[in-house]
């Protein structure tokens, strides 16, 4: 299971009004302010490391536009494009024609244009980036536990 929650400096501790966790993903903290009290709320996304990977897979999988600009290819490009279109007119189902025009404009794309060819970087698997964030926290909460040193803020770098 996982918390949310606030790290809250030992000058600002006092000032802590009240702190509510909501659920797993959301928490709120109220804190003295002047001349009024302020709310925080803060919110966590579980997946976002999921979400991150298959947007950037969709990404990586761009289509060159720029060879678009040749009038030889552009009109293989409509011609495509006309001829599915043609085919789905032959259908007899109009009610959801405008769903249908997306993939028959991306087909056509795709037959005729090539894909960008992206370089892939994943040097770093999520294990090695979870080690490297865990290292850095540990760093950071002893800074902050520790006095305020040069020795402390070298090692959190």
């Amino acid at each position: 299971m996982k918390c949310t929650g606030f790290v809250v400096n030992k000058r600002t501790k006092d000032e802590v009004k009240d702190f509510e966790p909501v659920d797993e993903r959301i928490c709120e903290i109220r804190v003295k302010a002047n001349p009024h009290n302020l709310s925080i709320i803060s919110k966590t996304r579980r997946k976002i490391s999921k979400l991150f990977y298959q947007r950037k897979e969709q990404n990586e999988n761009a289509l060159d536009t720029v060879a678009l600009k040749p009038p030889n290819i552009i009109n293989m490009y409509k011609i495509k494009v006309k001829n599915k279109l043609a085919s789905l007119e032959n259908e007899e189902d109009n009610a959801h024609s405008c769903e249908k025009l997306k993939p028959v404009i991306k087909d056509a794309s795709k037959e005729t244009l090539s894909t960008i060819e992206q370089e892939k970087s994943r040097d770093r698997s999520d294990e090695q980036c979870k080690s490297i964030n865990e290292r850095k926290n540990r760093a950071y909460r002893q800074l902050v536990q520790k006095h305020y040193t040069r020795i402390a803020e070298e090692e959190y770098r």
